[in-house]
């Protein structure tokens, strides 16, 4: 009769046993679920548009040997405009510069690109609003994929980039694309532009360079990249300063 009712008593212990971890077991992976939700970033969103011109470029080539991997290293300055949440000092668009260095081997045709921007603010106290006049409101860091290869191969004349970018002045940090449109001779039969010069811009088509896009007599290299946001600035975030110009 005892060992029946310890039996008994072992079944009834079993069965709670179970509908009290069933629960339990149910509810943990939604918590796990939620809480990943929570420290995820957001979706991404439209933070700021920008067109640049590449106004300096020094191009180094190590290698040359049929052996060796041709690296092709190159510091960058651009410079131009800013659209959208970039644009905090009551300007939109606002004065935007960046100097960067990209490291590509030839033979692959991608490689790293880092940088520093500035965004600044005109303060127009001359009529001709001189670069001496722009005041530095912002800055921050770029670090991404430069990608050759369209201008290597021959099938483009631009190239693309793609990365990260964070600035803790603004207390922002996200994605960034970019296309570099490189100039090229206007070989159409009627020779449309003025300057001699087109863009091939993968949405609009061929576009001839106007008199602004040429930096004493020679056609500019157009970028046009646009700004993703996907957080804010943590206090433990690292903004990649030292990259590009030394100071971010």
């Amino acid at each position: 009769m005892r060992t029946e009712m310890q039996a008994r008593d072992d079944r009834r212990f079993r069965r709670a046993l179970v509908v009290a971890v069933v629960p339990a077991l149910w509810l943990v992976p939604t918590g796990a679920h939620a809480q990943g939700r929570m420290g995820a970033d957001p979706e991404p969103t439209l933070f700021a548009t920008l067109k640049l011109y590449e106004v300096q470029e020094a191009t180094d080539l190590r290698g040359g040997k049929a052996e060796d991997r041709v690296l092709r290293l190159a510091n960058a300055a651009l410079v131009g405009t800013a659209s959208g949440g970039l644009c905090t000092a009551g300007q939109d668009p606002c004065a935007f510069d960046t100097l960067a260095k990209s490291e590509v081997p030839f033979q692959i045709g991608v490689g790293p690109i880092t940088g520093g921007f500035q965004v600044m603010f005109d303060t127009m106290t001359n009529p001709g609003h001189l670069l001496s006049d722009l005041v530095l409101v912002a800055k921050g860091s770029v670090t991404g994929t430069l990608d050759l290869r369209p201008l290597l191969n021959g099938t483009a004349p631009m190239a693309l980039m793609s990365g990260r970018w964070s600035s803790r002045a603004l207390g922002v940090r996200g994605t960034f694309t970019g296309t570099f449109l490189v100039p090229f001779p206007d070989s159409t039969p009627t020779k449309q532009c003025a300057t001699g010069f087109a863009y091939l811009d993968p949405l609009a088509g061929l576009q001839c360079l106007d008199a602004t896009e040429m930096s004493l007599g020679r056609p500019v290299t157009k970028v046009i990249a646009t700004f993703m946001k996907t957080g804010s600035f943590g206090n433990g975030d690292d903004d990649g300063e030292g990259h590009g110009n030394g100071k971010n």
